[in-house]
């Protein structure tokens, strides 16, 4: 308490340093419903937010590898484009979907955000055995 008092006087600081200031968490927890019911709500619908997001496009991203799959071992062409409906001008061209500058842009946009998160959930989860490794 006296280490607090040494700046927290009244005379350096306008806060001054009082039997509970140094029991004081500046910082909610998720896992303390008691205490702080709208920071574990907002984690939780975050969490479920996230799990749900990964869950639906992981499920459907293997769904969509199980039907590729099936299609090849079927000898099977699922053309994306029928060329036949094309009219006569487009026939035979190749159209590029993206510039080069914007296909570095998505890529760069894809890493950042995969630095981002390799980053940040240690942060977020720091109090997990898993984070401090």
């Amino acid at each position: 308490m006296e280490t607090c008092k040494s700046c927290h006087n009244g005379k350096k600081s306008t806060i001054v340093a009082t039997a509970g200031f140094a029991t004081f968490q500046p910082h909610a927890r998720t896992d303390d419903f008691e205490r702080y019911p709208q920071v574990w709500l907002g984690y939780h619908m975050m969490v479920g937010l996230l799990v749900g997001t990964f869950g639906f496009f992981w499920l459907h991203t293997v769904l969509w590898f199980v039907r590729e799959y099936r299609d090849r071992q079927q000898a099977k062409l699922r053309p994306h484009v029928k060329l036949d409906t094309l009219p006569q001008a487009l026939q035979g061209k190749h159209v590029q979907r993206f510039s080069a500058i914007w296909r570095i842009a998505h890529l760069t946009f894809a890493l950042s955000l995969m630095l981002l998160t390799l980053t940040g959930m240690p942060l977020f989860y720091a109090d997990a055995d898993w984070a401090r490794r």
